[in-house]
């Protein structure tokens, strides 16, 4: 008798991998680190295709999107930096670290198959669902690779490649069209790129300059969305001007007393 495994305990089985090798990735040695990585990013990667994949043969509506995977992989992949970051450096802290990391990883599979067109049920949920996990990620991956204060061509680059992948996910559920969706996508990683170039030269705590870095974004994209669909208002350009100024005031304020 044949046994068939639905998209759901795929998922939690591919989790829970996720988590073990998260892990276990803390009490390896740095070589055994890097082959940790592209294993569980490996499995985050299939196990994400083969969860929406599922989903998607259920419905059959709309083209499928071959990348999906990217940014749940790419969220696997930088929790390894995440649960690196100094107030993760006991267990009270890098077990629920560790957790987290594997249930966003999870969170934001479900909901990519929630939104695979536009019009099936649940599709605005899920989409702002993403959009706040992929600026939190986005947070928190920052931290990661700003923390150890590598020099800039690393760090800059890591963060700007990162952010190209966070943007495809943020700019999908809009109304651009794939080469324009790349396009601001990559416009969006080199001005990241180039806000941790600057900000690799201040005295700042990786937390707060995780935060800035994602201010960064979510006010770019924000500019670039509503300036492609030609929605532009007074209260959208107050927004991006109140938050923006408000991480500046939090960091220089905050951040440079707590690095």
């Amino acid at each position: 008798m044949t046994v068939r495994v639905g998209a759901y305990e795929r998922l939690a089985a591919t989790t829970v991998v996720i988590a073990l090798g998260l892990a276990l990735s803390l009490i390896t040695t740095q070589a055994i680190l890097w082959i940790t990585v592209c294993f569980v990013g490996g499995i985050a990667c299939i196990g994400a295709d083969h969860a929406i994949h599922a989903r998607w043969q259920r419905q059959r509506r709309g083209t499928y999107d071959a990348l999906l995977w990217v940014f749940p992989t790419t969220v696997v992949a930088g929790s390894f930096a995440v649960i690196r970051l100094p107030f993760f450096d006991s267990p009270s802290t890098a077990i629920p670290a560790v957790l987290g990391c594997a249930l966003m990883y999870a969170g934001i599979v479900i909901c990519q198959m929630h939104s695979l067109t536009p019009g099936q049920r649940g599709f605005r949920t899920a989409r702002f669902i993403l959009s706040l996990l992929a600026h939190i990620g986005a947070c928190a991956i920052y931290a990661g690779i700003y923390a150890p204060r590598y020099r800039s061509l690393v760090s800059a680059t890591a963060i700007a490649i990162v952010t190209v992948l966070f943007a495809i996910e943020i700019l999908r559920g809009g109304q651009l069209g794939a080469l324009r969706t790349l396009a601001y996508s990559l416009l969006l990683g080199a001005i990241v790129g180039e806000v941790t170039w600057v900000l690799n030269y201040w005295p700042i705590a990786p937390q707060f300059g995780g935060v800035l870095l994602m201010v960064t974004l979510y006010v770019a994209a924000g500019v670039l969305q509503t300036q492609s669909t030609k929605q532009r208002s007074r209260s959208d350009i107050l927004e991006f001007i109140v938050v923006g100024l408000s991480a500046i005031g939090i960091v220089l304020g905050f951040g440079v007393a707590a690095s």
